[in-house]
Order: structure tokens, then sequence, then C-alpha cells
């Protein structure tokens, strides 16, 4: 290489920008086996500027491109919204969803087994070390749940997850979310609650 000199390029290097989307939760007293891994997924409409992976799913029989979105838990919902969630377990086992309505009292409405269903995994709810369940899956139909207000003062959603290492007992199955009894739900969070 002999004398030449070239300019310098004005090369910006473009940074990422990340925002936590899971807010500090503290670990001092858990064991480690009854850590359970959970994300949301609000899924959008793609839009032509996206870059990245696509996520091409059926819903009411035609061709839709969906962009899923991490949120928090603390993340507002509106009417219509759909939404995804994946489950990540340290050990093997059965894993069940209980979703109860939250009301603007603070009161909890009637507590659902939203999962497993038979339309969700064909009513697959076993989990192992490293396999992540979505709910409801890519291939089911649909493959999301859709936000729906039941009453003016409905605010939130609170969801139960529970990984048990054998299969509850005298649940019927069906294609429906499952109503339960507070007592139930009340039984099963004494024997299986964690921080």
């Amino acid at each position: 290489f002999t004398g030449s000199s070239s300019a310098k390029k004005n090369t910006r290097r473009r940074t990422s920008s990340y925002r936590l989307a899971t807010p500090n939760v503290p670990t001092n007293n858990v064991a480690p086996e009854t850590v359970v891994g959970v994300t949301l997924w609000r899924l959008r409409p793609a839009r032509q500027t996206d870059s990245g992976e696509r996520l091409i799913v059926h819903e009411d029989n035609s061709d839709n491109e969906w962009i899923p979105e991490r949120i928090s838990a603390s993340t507002r919902l509106v009417q219509g919204d759909k939404l995804r969630i994946s489950v990540e377990a340290v050990r093997g086992g059965y894993l069940y969803v209980i979703d109860r309505e939250q009301y603007a009292d603070g009161s909890l409405g009637e507590p659902y087994l939203i999962f497993p269903t038979r339309r969700t995994n064909g009513g697959d709810n076993s989990v192992g070390i490293g396999r992540l369940v979505e709910i409801p899956a890519q291939d089911d139909n649909p493959p999301f749940f859709t936000m729906k207000k039941s009453r003016p003062d409905h605010i939130a959603e609170v969801l139960s997850v529970i990984v048990t290492p054998t299969k509850l007992d005298g649940l019927q199955i069906t294609d429906k979310a499952l109503k339960l009894t507070d007592s139930q739900v009340a039984t099963w969070d004494k024997e299986w609650g964690s921080t």
C-alpha cells in the first residue's frame, strides 16, 4: 500500500435499545425447582415497515401475518387485543393455567382453567426441561386469545400457573375452558403455591 489517503467514512454505529419487559422479581428463598418462566405476547398485524421474523397464523380461514411483541404483566390491554402465553418450566410435569377476571374494587371473578383444553395443544399439558409451551400453540385455530371485557368494571386478568409432578385428578378436559370452584383453586394454591 503506497501513500494514498482515503477520506474517513462516516460510520455511525447503530445501537439497539432494549426495554425491560419484566419487573425485578426477588429470588430470595425461591426453590430452583419451582421456577416457571412465563412470557406474555401481544400479537399485532404486520406492517410493511416491519423487518425480521414474521409469524403467519390463520384467523377465521384467512391468512394474516402477525408480529408477536413481548409485554409486561402490567401492560394495559384493550378489547380485541390478541394474546399468547408461553411457559417454560425447570422440571418435568403437567402445566395448568387458571384465569380470573379482576374488577375495579379488587374482587376476582370465577376461576376458569384455560389450559389444558383439547383445543390447545390437543389437550397435551406435559412440560419438560427446556420445552417451551405456547398457549394457544401456533398451529391451534385460532392461535391466540382475544381480550374481551365482560362488564364495565372489568380491569384485569389474573393468571395462576401451576406445574405439578403428576396430572391433577378429577378434571374433565374438553374443548372449552373449565369452570372451577374457589375451593379447588384454594386447595391447589395451598398445595402447589410458591413465591
